[in-house]
């Protein structure tokens, strides 16, 4: 997170975005289930602490985010961690179906013709976002998604 807020911050001399300096809002879609904004990462093996060869495991914590007074996490004011496949699912709404774009494969010919039609005349269905991962993610959004 470090890097990319430094990046965005620095100035364009500098091979930075230039952004403003300003309050961050993040949301982090990790792997592993998430509960009270926390993460134990599931596709992180646990680290080794090479001085005491005590095991750490990888969380990530929202809330110790938004407490951060280092460099420039101290920047983030609101910190939201997602399941990763949450987030993929919510991407999924916004994809470009258009036959032209690379958005998309589909796996039985005409499918993205029919979801690309029901979306324009507004019908409305299930969609599932399913994937192999450090197990079987699936995400299953629905109309009032």
């Amino acid at each position: 997170v470090e890097p990319f807020l430094k990046r965005a911050f620095s100035p364009l001399s500098e091979g930075g975005e230039g952004l403003e300096v300003g309050d961050v809002v993040a949301c982090f879609a990790c792997a592993g289930p998430v509960m009270r904004n926390r993460v134990v990462m599931t596709n992180i093996k646990s680290l080794m602490d090479p001085a005491t060869g005590k095991i750490h495991e990888v969380i990530i914590d929202g809330a110790e985010i938004e407490k951060s007074r280092e460099s420039y996490l101290r920047r983030i004011v609101r910190c939201k961690i997602v399941n990763d496949f949450v987030g993929q699912g919510y991407g999924a709404l916004d994809l470009d179906l258009s036959e032209s774009s690379t958005e998309v494969y589909e796996l039985k010919a005409g499918s993205r013709t029919l979801l690309e039609e029901a979306r324009s005349t507004g019908e409305r269905g299930p969609m599932a976002c399913v994937g192999a991962g450090t197990g079987l993610g699936a995400c299953y959004l629905t109309c009032s998604s």
